[in-house]
């Protein structure tokens, strides 16, 4: 009972104390509230809240105990890992029947290793098209591995990245590649295949509401969203809606203030089903980026807007982790502009599995440290006085420019008489 009693007054204990003279230039701390299972370790998952007071990169992360020591620790986010050794892999029979499809037949080698992904180098720029992969062992009979692959590429959109093909694994030797967009012909004319392996990313929602823009251009669904100072690493957009069936290109960009947009990932979301199969993807992953302001575009051609969407921001979040010492408190501290990362051995000295286990910590509210010295130099801090002195000094040059031409004068006065 006494234990939880001091848990739940920890915080209030640590806003009432400024941090050791050593952290003074540290402005924000966090108490950590130890868990009750004992644990040579221990965790604790940081709060979207904490970007913004602290750097982007969490350089100025740091942890100390009561005394105010300095705490080596892990950072950690599981970040999706794709691991891919690509191989050439010739193309031939190609061709293009008008109404129906173009197709390319990829030779993937005769050492039979497996493979699972294709990408492949298109004369065309800019378009989109439905494919199905098959595979062979003899180059007679064939087997569909994938009924409907999306295959896309659209320059002006910065959308390049969407000729890598994805199928069940096989150790087949061929693959046939069916375009199904029968309009115009696709040409492949080089191609690579690999086995690619994955590791999910954890990703968790993000505090970010969407809201259509004021201004919604033709034939698109525009949605805006403010994080305001708070700007976490955001990695991926999902996606919500009432309608049963549906494809949409979409387009992520980002800016921090409003006039400058960068593109941040870009995609396809879909629903259908497919010879009764449900086909799924109401996610658009990209590489992490922090910003301010966050557009989100769906193409909609024709077509009318998504009844009941909803976008949900995504991210992964981070781990602190640190070896601990039985009755000793613990406290985050961060908000340090001219931090450097720290760099410690404990990298090296563990493996994961003891410290991925270990019992989370939860984390008090923001404090302001009441000691807080700013790590500016004092020019910096105090730049109203360069200014006052450097009006002074002027002032002072324009008196004696002044004097002296007056003393000119009576001179040249005094000689002519």
């Amino acid at each position: 009972m006494m234990r939880w009693l001091a848990m739940l007054l920890l915080p209030l204990c640590a806003q009432a104390a400024d941090l050791p003279g050593a952290w003074q230039h540290w402005q924000y701390f966090r108490a950590m509230q130890n868990p009750s299972a004992p644990s040579a370790w221990q965790s604790a998952m940081l709060p979207a809240e904490i970007y913004g007071p602290a750097q982007n990169g969490l350089a100025d992360l740091r942890v100390i105990d009561r005394d105010g020591k300095e705490v080596p620790y892990l950072l950690h986010a599981q970040q999706e890992q794709c691991r891919r050794a690509w191989r050439n892999a010739p193309v031939s029979d190609t061709g293009f029947i008008p109404g129906q499809y173009s197709q390319a037949v990829i030779d993937t080698g005769p050492d039979g290793a497996p493979h699972n992904a294709v990408q492949l180098t298109l004369e065309q720029k800019d378009f989109f098209t439905w494919t199905e992969i098959s595979a062979s062992d003899d180059r007679l009979n064939w087997r569909i591995v994938r009924e409907k692959a999306p295959l896309f590429r659209f320059e002006q959109e910065g959308m390049t990245n969407g000729q890598v093909l994805t199928y069940p694994s096989t150790r087949s030797r061929w693959l046939r590649l069916r375009f199904l967009q029968g309009e115009k012909a696709l040409q492949a004319s080089t191609a690579r295949i690999t086995e690619e392996t994955r590791t999910a990313a954890r990703r968790v929602p993000l505090p970010a509401s969407f809201n259509l823009a004021a201004r919604q251009p033709e034939g698109e669904t525009l949605l805006e969203a403010d994080l305001g100072k708070t700007r976490p690493p955001v990695s991926a957009i999902r996606f919500e809606t009432s309608q049963a069936e549906f494809h949409r290109r979409v387009t992520v960009s980002a800016s921090d203030d409003g006039k400058t947009w960068r593109n941040a990932g870009q995609g396809h979301i879909y629903r259908y089903a497919d010879e009764g199969k449900q086909r799924i993807e109401l996610e658009v992953v990209f590489p992490e980026i922090h910003a301010r302001l966050w557009r989100v575009a769906l193409l909609n051609r024709n077509d009318p807007a998504l009844p009941g969407l909803r976008l949900e921001m995504r991210g992964v979040p981070r781990q602190v982790a640190f070896k601990r010492e039985a009755e000793q408190d613990y406290r985050l501290l961060y908000g340090n502009a001219r931090a450097a990362a720290p760099s410690y051995e404990l990298a090296q000295l563990v493996r994961s599995e003891p410290w991925q286990t270990a019992p989370a910590a939860l984390l008090g509210p923001q404090q302001d440290n009441g000691a807080y010295v700013s790590g500016d130099a004092w020019s910096e801090r105090h730049p109203w006085l360069l200014w006052t002195a450097l009006l002074v000094a002027v002032g002072g040059l324009a008196w004696m420019a002044i004097n002296a031409l007056r003393f000119g004068k009576v001179e040249a006065q005094e000689e002519d008489k």
